[in-house]
């Protein structure tokens, strides 16, 4: 065997050749890993086969990981250690080829890992001795760290299927003492961990020894805290690692209750000393402040907790105390309520007549006298509500009533400091109703809940009178959600009549009246609502009244419709909306019961075939399937205007592909839920034909027909574009849109061989076939001559409809007789100032949106801003402008730049206004509200007064 060392781009090279008497063997090595030490030269932790005299046998031998020299004669070639390591070839007489192999680096085995639980629930803390990138030289570039709560990793096996940890650690030097928190492991299991270092080719080192870690569970407390004070807000429940609570630095874990009652805290790290206290949050500040009240589970002072992993610590209770009353007064009087909702009341105080935020104070009640005390030499505002789902918030339908002795809505309490506001009385009432009586009581129910679109709907709403009953002058109203049909009480066979009865314990009187504010009944004419009334009698609790609708028109739309019910009590208050809701009725899409074209008219080329579409359609005239198998017999056919009838045409002929062959006439089978067929059709003569669909959805036979008209070739001629109405033409034309008088508009040019036809020209901003959408069109009859279609660079269909368009290519379509020409282009070059305007009082400076940017010149032109800031006017003319910058709140900006250039930055800061705020106090002893008068003066930065 032959070999020697060679230096190749900065590696040491192998070249050998091995050869076994005088055959060479079938079976190729296809990597050499040569390790050890060659001429002084430091390999790594691996070494190189000695393989001495011109011809050697490699020895077949079972690879180890650390490798094995053989002895004697026969040499054996070993892998090399770790990741990567290659079997030994199979067989006893080898050939390993004369060529370059590449020497391997592997980062040295890490034996020293170490585990130990962490300091917090999910965490275990890793040590090693860091490796380096050629054994214990150089750095590493990373580690593949691994863990599982299976088992040990004590093999490759394991090691590849364990779960690898997402890390970015970057490894210290060779040498270096590595350690690391790890977080998010499994809690509550004993988990073991290996690792392997990784050198800058990718290369793996052996796995490390296999440590293990317990890691803890969290821990938990939970208990009820009590609260007999008065203060409004949330009440704030904490867990603290020291006895410094209601400090963010000594913050575990918080939570917030509505109300007092049960509380319930995990995620306590366990073996920690963990300290449990709350506040009421009147001013909803997230911490504790002078005045607030407090406690701590312990009592005056807390008391500590020491929990195990995965504990959890019951029953601990605890009070907040109230604070020193030095500073409080009382209110007091009584709440009445005769209402039907069951449940505590709850009495909230705010200082603001909108009842926003949270309340300063709360106490809970019943109906009857009540008093409780609030910081005092204060103006408040009083509701009371009954709570019904007791959670201590105001919720829409709950019975409810406000201080406010005059009627004007809710009127201040001043409450006096050491002093009682007596005579605060409230009166409770359920929703809609009132001193005068009750609106808006009372359920609904609807005979169905779902109709077809189009159809004719008949049904019956009954309204079940509420606790309040109806007595005489009372309402019951019923009214048709948009889209349906208008009611009318005069004719009981048309559409939309409507029939009143009632039930009643009673002996009552009702009847429909179309116009309640009058005092003569009227009978309904074409009304969306109908109002029945009581004219004598009265309904008890329970009792009902029914709408009868017969035939009432439905929309065409797929949409829920809400049929409002509303009541009023007497005639002393409005009729308002059911607040239990009202009947909700759906409508749906139905099945086909007519067949139709699409298009209705159809231009063909002769000879040449196209394709129409043949639909179902619903009541309504929508796309409809069918519901059971159909089939549909077409046909050619021309209308006789002498005998006013339909012959049959054998020159029309259709199929039901374009690969199919062409046959009239041809029935076309549509399946029981298609609701579409195309129909491609070619004509051999020319002239107005008709297509003819005969088919049966209902029982009779019934005819849809799509006028065809047969042309001689192309019906296009003298296609082209022109920048003036009578200018040169051509393919291709540039317009400046900005209003200079100079190329302004493109004028779209061309003939029709059929004067007859109807055409359309539209423009969009991507090639039709790629499947632009027209952002402009217009439509005419015959030829259109010069001046006829000329487009002045705006969009005039969607949303920004009159906007001009951006600088760009723009692609034709003129369509005429179910033939389209693609063939003409313009080009729109269009002046615009873009940019962004910021907020420089913070810093980095952010975008401000919904800027109103005006600009005012020779073209007028206004935009907002997007969400980033941004934006742009397009469509300017040359000239000066001047541009503002306005939105509430901010200082508007105004400059003036020059338009030249079709485009033009101009980015503005925009400062925010700045604020005043006057804050008054009470002169110390006032126990009554006063005007307070001042004065205020404005000066600007150069000392010069401003009027305000």
């Amino acid at each position: 065997m032959r070999h020697e060392w060679r230096r190749y781009n900065g590696h040491w090279l192998l070249n050998m050749k091995v050869r076994y008497g005088k055959s060479f063997a079938r079976n190729l090595i296809p990597v050499l890993l040569v390790t050890g030490v060659v001429a002084g030269l430091a390999l790594g932790n691996v070494f190189a086969a000695e393989l001495a005299g011109t011809t050697k046998k490699i020895q077949r031998n079972t690879v180890t990981m650390g490798g094995k020299r053989s002895s004697g004669a026969t040499k054996a070639v070993t892998a090399t250690a770790g990741e990567g390591a290659m079997s030994t070839s199979s067989g006893t007489s080898k050939k390993v080829r004369k060529g370059h192999h590449y020497i391997r680096y592997y980062p040295a085995t890490i034996l020293n890992l170490n585990a130990q639980t962490g300091a917090a629930h999910g965490e275990a803390v890793l040590t090693w001795t860091a490796p380096g990138a050629d054994g214990m030289a150089g750095k590493a570039s990373g580690y593949r760290l691994v863990y599982s709560s299976v088992g040990p990793i004590g093999s490759e096996v394991n090691f590849d299927t364990a779960t690898a940890y997402s890390q970015s650690f970057v490894p210290l030097s060779a040498g270096g003492a590595e350690s690391r928190i790890l977080s998010g492991l499994p809690l509550g299991a004993t988990v073991y961990f290996a690792v392997k270092g990784i050198e800058p080719s990718g290369n793996r080192g052996r796995i490390s020894n296999c440590p293990s870690a317990y890691v803890t569970l969290p821990a938990s407390v939970s208990g009820t805290v009590s609260y007999s004070g008065t203060q409004g807000g949330k009440l704030v429940i904490a867990v603290f690692d020291s006895t410094r609570v209601f400090t963010t630095a000594n913050l575990i874990v918080s939570t917030h209750l509505a109300q007092a009652g049960g509380y319930s805290l995990t995620g306590i790290p366990p073996g920690t000393t963990s300290y449990v206290a709350g506040f009421v949050d009147v001013n909803q500040s997230e911490k504790p402040e002078d005045g607030e009240d407090y406690g701590f589970y312990g009592g005056t002072s807390p008391i500590s907790l020491n929990l195990a992993s995965g504990e959890s610590a019951t029953e601990v209770d605890f009070e907040i105390f109230a604070a020193s009353g030095a500073h409080l007064g009382t209110i007091s009087g009584n709440i009445s309520y005769g209402g039907a909702q069951s449940g505590s009341l709850r009495i909230e105080v705010f200082n603001n007549s909108a009842f926003s935020g949270q309340p300063v104070a709360v106490s809970t009640s019943s109906a009857g006298a009540y008093s409780f005390m609030v910081p005092g030499d204060v103006a408040y505002f009083m509701r009371v509500f009954v709570d019904q789902n007791s959670n201590a918030v105001f919720d829409s339908g709950e019975a409810s009533g406000l201080y406010g002795p005059l009627n004007q809505g809710a009127e201040p309490i001043f409450v006096p400091r050491l002093s009682i506001a007596s005579g605060k009385d409230v009166a409770v009432y359920d929703p809609g109703c009132s001193a005068a009586g009750c609106s808006g009581s009372g359920t609904s129910t609807a005979s169905l809940s779902a109709v077809t679109a189009g159809s004719l709907a008949d049904f019956t709403i009954q309204l079940i009178a509420g606790p309040s009953g109806m007595q005489s002058g009372g309402l019951a109203g019923f009214g048709v959600p948009s889209g349906w049909g208008a009611l009318q009480s005069n004719c009981p066979s048309c559409n939309a009549y409507i029939v009143l009865t009632a039930a009643s314990t009673n002996t009552v009187t009702m009847a429909l009246d179309g116009d309640p504010s009058t005092g003569a009944l009227e009978p309904l004419t074409g009304q969306y609502s109908a109002m029945a009334k009581v004219t004598a009698g009265s309904l008890n609790p329970g009792d009902t009244v029914q709408f009868v609708i017969s035939k009432l028109p439905a929309p065409c739309q797929a949409r829920a419709g809400v049929f409002t019910l509303t009541t009023a009590q007497n005639a002393g208050v409005a009729a308002l909306p059911l607040f239990s809701g009202s009947p909700v009725i759906t409508v749906g899409a139905g099945g086909a019961v007519t067949m139709a074209f699409s298009p209705l008219s159809l231009a063909l080329t002769q000879h040449t075939t196209s394709q129409a579409l043949l639909s179902g359609k619903d009541l309504c005239g929508a796309a409809a399937a069918v519901s059971g198998s159909t089939d549909v017999i077409v046909s050619g056919r021309i209308y006789s205007f002498a005998n006013g009838a339909f012959s049959f045409d054998s020159d029309l002929r259709f199929s039901t592909s374009a690969e199919a062959g062409l046959l009239t006439p041809r029935t076309i089978t549509f399946s029981a839920g298609q609701s579409s067929a195309a129909i491609f059709a070619l004509a051999v003569s020319t002239g107005l034909k008709h297509i003819q669909a005969e088919y049966n959805l209902s029982g009779t036979t019934r005819y849809a027909y799509c006028a065809v008209n047969v042309l001689q070739g192309n019906p296009f001629s003298n296609v082209n574009l022109s920048s003036g109405a009578f200018n040169a033409s051509r393919s291709s034309i540039t317009v400046t849109p900005d209003g200079d008088g100079n190329g302004d508009m493109a004028f779209i040019n061309f003939n029709l061989a059929d004067p007859a036809l109807s055409w359309k020209v539209q423009i969009a901003s991507r090639s039709f076939d790629s499947g632009g959408t027209a952002i402009w069109q217009a439509l005419g009859f015959g030829s259109a001559a010069p001046g006829r279609a000329a487009w002045d660079g705006r969009i005039n269909l969607g949303a920004e409809t009159g906007r001009t368009v951006m600088s760009g290519t723009y692609y034709v379509r003129i369509s005429a007789g179910g033939v389209s020409n693609d063939t003409l282009q313009i080009n729109v070059i269009v002046k615009q100032v873009s940019g962004q305007v910021t907020d420089p009082g913070i810093t980095p400076a952010v975008p401000v949106p919904d800027v109103k940017v005006q600009a005012f010149g020779p073209v007028a032109g206004q935009v907002l801003t997007d969400s980033a800031g941004r934006y742009l006017l397009s469509g300017l003319s040359i000239g000066t402008y001047t541009f503002t910058f306005s939105k509430g709140q901010y200082l508007t900006s105004s400059t003036r730049t020059i338009v030249a250039g079709t485009s033009t930055v101009l980015n503005i800061p925009l400062s925010r206004a700045p604020i005043l705020e006057v804050i008054p106090t009470l002169q110390a002893g006032a126990t009554q509200g006063y005007e307070q008068w001042g004065e205020l003066q404005v000066y600007t930065t150069g000392w010069a007064s401003c009027s305000l």
